[in-house]
């Protein structure tokens, strides 16, 4: 029964934090995780191309 009572008191303790959190820096720390995982993907892909291509003159050249 202890740890239930602990564990609520640790949500309400992060809800009153995430309620504290202005709408504006919300919005900006989502745009940037947006903008840091399209630019992360978009490196993925990058990279994919470059090794397809790496691998594409090994074969021409074999």
């Amino acid at each position: 029964m202890q740890k239930s009572h602990d564990e609520q008191n640790k949500a309400l303790r992060i809800l009153d934090l995430y309620l504290k959190i202005p709408q504006d820096a919300a919005e900006r720390v989502m745009r940037f995780w947006r903008v840091r995982t399209q630019a992360a993907a978009a490196a993925t892909q990058k990279s994919k191309r470059e090794l397809k291509s790496i691998n594409e003159a090994k074969s021409a050249t074999a």
